[in-house]
Parts: structure tokens; C-alpha cells; sequence
């Protein structure tokens, strides 16, 4: 009996980025999960946000949830 675990992830991109920036880099993400035999039944786009604390110098980022 084989039953596939579900995973999420959620991951943060560069807010300096261009919007279609961004949507090249959640294709990619995308791409490689489903490349790599995953499969991906939702993306949210939380958007940009300011972190909870600095990361690399940075205070805003574009939140993705993959479910």
C-alpha cells in the first residue's frame, strides 16, 4: 500500500524584485518540485511583507505557500 505524504512549504522571495520577476521565480520553484516528482495542488501568493526580523540586510519579502 503506497500513499503519498502531503507537504507544504512556504518560501520568500526578494520584494526588490519586479512583479515578473517574481512569477519567473515561483515558475521555477514550481518546475523543479515537479521535475523532481512532486506535485503541486496549490500556490498562494501572500504578497509582500515586511519579516519579522532582517534577513540578509532585507526587511521586506514576497511570501509563497505551495501546498
Amino acid at each position: 500500500m503506497s500513499v503519498r505524504r502531503q507537504y507544504e512549504t512556504t518560501y520568500i522571495i526578494n520584494a526588490a524584485l519586479e512583479d515578473n520577476e517574481v512569477e519567473q521565480v515561483i515558475t521555477r520553484v514550481s518546475e523543479y518540485i515537479t521535475n523532481h516528482g512532486g506535485t503541486i495542488t496549490e500556490v498562494n501568493k501572500w504578497g509582500r511583507r515586511r519579516l519579522g526580523y532582517p534577513i540578509a540586510k532585507k526587511f521586506n519579502g514576497f511570501y509563497v505557500h505551495c501546498i
